[in-house]
């Protein structure tokens, strides 16, 4: 009887875990609108963006494209999660595919991959997955990224099939507590290949001086060789317009030299100029071309602003003026609806008629459309570096963030945020130095949680981040507007927030509206379950009390099978409370401590994502044979050697007062907090272990052998803390 028993719980663990597999609800976002960018009349090009392929893996994205190519029907694999993506898009993925064609023209070129808006490790693969068809890596900041592959490496006149695998961002795998789980990234921008000829320009950087009323534009202009017999030397030329002549110009010739990137850099001096301000927006051109000994050339055009950007007695400093900040922040979410819909440039219009001069971008770095519109209608735009909470060591070299500076070109980019919340205790002043040099001539700052001040950064540059705003004597930014209020949850900034979330049971961020895959805990389910568990209670208190040594009866009489049915359905009852109020502190805890801090975990949103009555069975079987193992680890040396099911029946005896913690659980709905119910889980528990011991005792056992299992996990535990050292240092340094 009760091996029977054990092989149905196994049955529906089981059951429960392929369901979920099967329902698994990986993250979804809408599809987004992007910029060019920089723009090359010379360069033939591509666009991939659209319709891509995604898949859970490498191996299967192969398969399934190599067959699609070969003009094979394709099963689908099993439980296989195979949808079609359009990028530029919000969505996570693991992996997508996509297969193309080029036109045999393009033989003769080297080819650039590139990307815009990734974020996340990417690894792209050309026409195979395994290692030695890996065109390249990168770590994706939301900047421009790009990919150098040969000409040799591509099919003409058929399929070719190109694979990304994008793993977790930076913020995830390096901010507190942070893993490499889940891993996913997305691409926020455009996915393009373009055909370069043997030398060609990669993102050049921009930086205006001001001598008097002369601006000096000093325009630095990395080169990439793609092939070792270049043809030299290489004359790079600079023109400067205000769209209706030239106004400045320049030229630098390179000589050959072994080395596969070199920098010409040029310096275009304008007098008098158009300043670029909020109020007149004015944008020059600035047309950029390199030509080998051979005619071959390359270019590229694009617009700038001149303008003087600055910070005195803690005011911002536009042309010499101080700029008083009004700014408004986007979410991360917000700023995908608005770029989805095509509102980026009404948005932004709407705001500057509100009196807003600024716009903060929380945990993305805007898209080059953004920073367009905001090059012509004279907004200001602050991004993020993605370092939020992250332990001193753990600090990247400004270096790693070079991509992003190069977006400096623009004119409306103002500031960068390099760092929120870093250890005061630790971090050296050498930090603020390095990340001031590597934004690129634009203002760099840090928002910290406490009093204490950040070396490196002046009060006026280290602002206190608070819930509803940010501000400093140069203004204030607010929160995002549309945030989804966490809970009553820990945060670092002190105490509890108070928040109706937690006390009423309405989901966080990521809860889904529907029955099965609704609102948790719903009021009825909380009520039903209630009433279950006095139906079982009472079921259990009204069958007849039975002896240890009754366990091991081959035929047990009708009143032992009654109270096994009943002690055994108490038990799934118990381990049932328990995880469903472990469920609903899962679905409640914020994945982001407030709203500049919106998704330190994205493992636990991804979570709250699933359906929570599949999880709910799932953890109730999970903890129902942990229990059992663990009383298998000690039947063998009781009397008798007990079947572990029997012994945990007997030791239910002592566990009826759990539904106090479920009656408790049922009244979250009139706003008592699940931390009530396990408080009287765990306390109870506590309070009635000298009784179980006592039990364990008089027939002959040892209780310490049930420590085995949890052992287990507090070893784990143990381990887990040790190799997150650095974060509980930056921690204690935090609160104190």
């Amino acid at each position: 009887m009760f091996n029977r028993r054990v092989a149905l719980l196994f049955i529906v663990l089981s059951l429960g875990i392929a369901l979920s597999y099967g329902l698994w609800q990986s993250p979804a976002g809408p599809a987004l609108v992007s910029g060019e960018g920089l723009v090359s009349a010379e360069r033939m090009r591509l666009d991939l963006s659209g319709e891509w392929e995604q898949f859970s893996s490498l191996r299967k994205a192969w398969i399934v494209e190599t067959e699609k190519s070969a003009g094979k029907a394709v099963k689908p694999f099993f439980f296989e999660h195979q949808n079609r993506l359009v990028l530029p898009s919000a969505t996570e993925f693991s992996v997508v595919a996509r297969r193309f064609r080029i036109p045999s023209e393009w033989s003769a070129r080297t080819m650039e991959l590139k990307f815009s808006g990734v974020t996340g490790r990417a690894e792209v693969y050309l026409n195979g997955a395994d290692s030695g068809h890996k065109i390249g890596e990168f770590e994706g900041l939301g900047g421009t990224s790009r990919i150098a592959v040969p000409p040799s490496a591509f099919y003409y006149g058929k399929d070719n099939i190109v694979l990304i695998q994008l793993a977790g961002s930076y913020r995830q795998r390096e901010g507190l507590f942070g893993l490499d789980w889940p891993s996913l990234g997305s691409i926020r921008g455009r996915v393009g290949l373009e055909a370069v000829v043997e030398t060609s320009i990669a993102d050049p950087s921009v930086q205006v001086d001001w001598q008097g009323q002369e601006a000096a534009v000093t325009v630095r202009v990395p080169l990439i060789h793609h092939t070792l017999m270049g043809r030299g030397p290489w004359t790079v030329y600079g023109v400067l317009s205000d769209g209706s002549a030239g106004v400045a110009e320049d030229s630098s010739v390179i000589q050959p030299a072994e080395s596969e990137v070199d920098e010409a850099t040029l310096h275009l001096n304008v007098s008098n100029p158009r300043r670029w301000s909020p109020k007149d927006p004015f944008l020059y051109q600035l047309h950029l071309s390199v030509v080998n000994s051979a005619g071959d050339r390359d270019d590229l055009a694009f617009p700038i602003g001149l303008m003087a950007l600055g910070m005195a007695q803690g005011q911002i400093q536009v042309n010499g003026e101080a700029l008083p900040i009004r700014g408004q922040a986007l979410s991360e979410a917000e700023e995908a609806r608005i770029r989805q819909e095509g509102r980026v440039r009404e948005f932004m219009s709407a705001e500057k008629k509100a009196g807003f001069n600024l716009l903060y971008f929380v945990g993305t770095f805007p898209d080059s459309l953004w920073l367009d519109e905001a090059d012509q209608l004279g907004m200001g735009i602050w991004g993020e570096w993605p370092v939020d909470l992250v332990a001193t060591p753990h600090l990247p070299g400004p270096q790693f963030f070079q991509p992003l500076a190069s977006e400096g070109r623009h004119p409306s980019l103002w500031a960068f945020t390099v760092g929120k919340g870093l250890d005061p205790q630790s971090v050296s002043a050498s930090y603020g130095t390095e990340a001031g040099k590597a934004v690129g001539g634009k203002l760099a700052f840090v928002l910290r949680f406490g009093q204490q001040s950040v070396p490196g950064f002046p009060p006026e540059r280290s602002p206190l981040l608070e819930t509803d705003k940010i501000q400093g004597p140069w203004g204030e930014v607010k929160a995002p507007a549309s945030t989804d209020e966490p809970g009553s949850w820990p945060n670092l900034k002190g105490g509890f927030k108070h928040g109706n979330l937690f006390l009423t049971g309405v989901p966080a961020a990521g809860g889904k509206a529907g029955w099965l895959t609704g609102v948790w805990p719903q009021p009825v389910i909380l009520f039903a379950w209630a009433m279950l568990m006095l139906l079982l209670t009472g079921g259990s208190l009204r069958s007849v009390s039975w002896r240890y040594k009754e366990i091991g009866e081959k035929k047990p009489k009708r009143r032992l099978r009654e109270a096994w049915f009943w002690h055994g359905l108490a038990v799934l009852g118990r381990y049932g409370t328990l995880a469903g109020i472990l469920i609903t502190a899962l679905f409640q805890a914020p994945a982001g401590l407030d709203p500049w801090l919106p998704r330190l975990w994205p493992g636990l949103e991804l979570v709250q994502k699933q359906n929570p009555f599949l999880l709910w069975a799932i953890l109730t079987m999970t903890l129902l044979l942990l229990r059992l193992l663990q009383a298998g680890l000690i039947a063998p040396n009781l009397d008798g050697s007990p079947h572990p099911l029997g012994l945990v029946l007997w030791l239910e005896q002592r566990y009826r007062w759990v539904i106090l913690a479920a009656v408790l659980w049922a009244l979250m709905p009139w706003g008592l907090s699940w931390l009530a119910a396990l408080t009287t889980y765990v306390g109870l528990s506590f309070l009635f272990w000298p009784l179980r011991i006592r039990d364990i005792h008089r027939i002959g056992g040892r209780y310490c052998s049930f420590w085995l299992v949890p052992g287990m996990f507090i070893l784990m535990l143990i381990v887990w803390l040790v190799l997150k050292e650095q974060d509980l240092i930056y921690l204690w340094h935090l609160s104190h």
